[in-house]
């Protein structure tokens, strides 16, 4: 049996990492969208320090 192709353990990977933000969703009674968006989402703003700001 030839050994799993990139696309298939990327497709694993996504479905585990599903299973367990469904999981978690369930778990802290939170709707799955709103626990994928604060996994998934960049930062706030508020939190970075501009590169170019002046001391």
């Amino acid at each position: 049996m030839p050994p799993p192709n990139r696309v298939q353990i990327s497709q694993n990977e996504g479905s585990i990492m599903l299973a367990i933000i469904s999981a978690a969703a369930k778990a802290y009674n939170v709707s799955k969208s709103t626990l994928f968006r604060r996994i998934h989402r960049r930062s706030l703003r508020e939190h970075f320090i501009p590169t170019n700001k002046k001391l």
